[in-house]
């Protein structure tokens, strides 16, 4: 009885329609989404390695005082027109500024940014790498950019670790942040 009432509709609709075609048909590929293929940076006049999104632009900006002149270098993968951008920098100091004691040295820097009126401070620390000093600042600025800045004393020179996103892609682009940041070793 029950077979009946299964077999009755399935026979008319063969009647009406005819038999069912199978058809073969091709799955689509899945489609894969490009990742960025992150590369290793080293720089053996900078003492540092660090993986970087793209290969970096390299800059050298010379910074003059009253009493030293400065060069910075830096090592810059900006993406999406300048959006988000990753930078390491490094900077050479006079000997006698090299005697100074490294929590001085990295407190006045440190005060350049919680001095600043127009940067919203989200975080800071003290780190180290390895057996050297360092800083951690996370801020906003007035634009909606996030900022993640580490500086490291290490004997004579300062280095910067820097990230640069947009505030509204903070959590697409945080695993991004922190493999750059972890990634900064010293050669």
């Amino acid at each position: 009885m029950i077979n009946r009432v299964f077999l009755l509709p399935l026979s008319l609709s063969f009647l009406v329609g005819g038999y069912p075609v199978v058809q073969a048909v091709q799955a689509k590929q899945p489609v894969e989404v490009a990742q960025a293929k992150w590369e290793q940076v080293s720089s053996t006049e900078g003492g540092f390695t660090v993986l970087m999104p793209i290969k970096p632009a390299q800059k050298t900006q010379t910074t003059e005082g009253a009493a030293l002149s400065l060069e910075d270098h830096r090592f810059i993968a900006s993406l999406e027109e300048g959006k988000v951008t990753y930078i390491v920098s490094y900077t050479n100091f006079p000997e006698e500024l090299s005697q100074l004691p490294p929590n001085v040295i990295l407190d006045s820097i440190s005060s350049r940014f919680t001095n600043d009126k127009k940067l919203k401070s989200l975080n800071q620390q003290d780190i180290t790498l390895g057996q050297y000093s360092g800083k951690e600042f996370k801020f906003e600025t007035p634009e909606g950019t996030l900022v993640k800045q580490r500086f490291f004393l290490v004997k004579q020179r300062l280095y910067q670790v820097i990230t640069e996103i947009p505030k509204a892609r903070e959590s697409a682009l945080s695993s991004d942040v922190e493999k750059f940041m972890s990634s900064f070793k010293l050669l």
